[in-house]
C-alpha cells in the first residue's frame, strides 16, 4: 500500500543508509522496523507490570524516587558503619 509519511530528515537518512547496509529497499526496511517495533510493544504490554523482587526485613522500605537513593545508601553505609 502506498501513503504518505512526514519524517525527520536526519531519521530518513539514517534509515536509507541502514538499508544500503543491510542490502535492501527503503521500503523493505522500514516495514521490517515497523513489524519489530510493533512485536516489541506487544511483547511488552504481554509481560506485565514489573515487580522488584525484595530481600531482608519487611519494615525495610525505600521511596524508589531515584533523589532518595544517595540518603538510603547513606544510611544503610552509617548502619553498617556501627556495626563494626
Amino acid at each position: 500500500m502506498r501513503t504518505t509519511v512526514v519524517l525527520d530528515d536526519e531519521l530518513l537518512t539514517r534509515a536509507r543508509h541502514r538499508a544500503v547496509d543491510a542490502g535492501t529497499t527503503l521500503s523493505e526496511w522500514l516495514n521490517a522496523a515497523m513489524r519489530l517495533a510493533l512485536a516489541q510493544e506487544q511483547r511488552a504490554a504481554a509481560a506485565g507490570p514489573f515487580v522488584m523482587p525484595t530481600f531482608g526485613p519487611s519494615g525495610a522500605q525505600v521511596d524508589h524516587a531515584p533523589a532518595d537513593f544517595a540518603a538510603a545508601i547513606e544510611e544503610e553505609d552509617g548502619n553498617w558503619a556501627g556495626e563494626r
